[in-house]
C-alpha cells in the first residue's frame, strides 16, 4: 500500500476542498493548540491531561510510513466547575480514536467550541 501524501495534504486544505468541515481538517498540531486555547481561555474549569502515548510513539521506529516519526502524547480536556463541591454527572466525549477518522475530532472540538461552562453550571 501507498500512501499519496499530496492527496492526504489536501485534506487540510481549505483552498481545494471547500466542502470539508469548517474549512477543512486540523493537523494534530492543530487540534493541541485548541486544547492549549481553551485551558487558556478556561482555566478555571479546563484542564489539558496527559493520559499515554500513541501507538507509534510507544514502539519508536514502528511508524515509517508516509515518512517517520515519532508519535504523539495523548491529551484529553477535563472540563468541569471547580466551584461546585460534591459528585456531578459526567458526559463522555471521544474522537480521534483511528487514524483514519479525521472528521470526529472536528465534531467534539465544535461542541467545547461554545462555551464549556454551559456544561459545568447548576441546573
Amino acid at each position: 500500500m501507498e500512501i499519496d501524501e499530496n492527496s492526504s495534504r489536501n485534506l487540510s486544505d481549505p483552498q481545494i476542498l471547500r466542502e470539508t468541515f469548517y474549512g477543512g481538517y486540523k493537523s494534530v498540531e492543530e487540534i493541541y493548540a485548541f486544547l492549549d486555547q481553551k485551558v487558556a481561555q478556561f482555566p478555571n474549569l479546563v484542564e489539558k491531561i496527559d493520559i499515554g502515548d500513541s501507538w507509534c510513539k510507544a514502539n519508536p521506529g514502528s511508524c515509517v510510513l508516509p515518512s517517520p516519526w515519532n508519535g504523539y502524547d495523548l491529551w484529553v480536556l477535563h472540563i468541569t466547575n471547580r466551584n461546585i463541591p460534591g459528585p456531578k454527572p459526567v458526559f463522555w466525549a471521544d474522537g480521534d480514536i483511528h487514524a483514519r477518522e479525521i472528521a470526529t475530532p472536528e465534531v467534539v472540538m465544535q461542541a467545547v467550541k461554545t462555551r464549556p461552562y454551559y456544561a459545568c453550571r447548576r441546573p
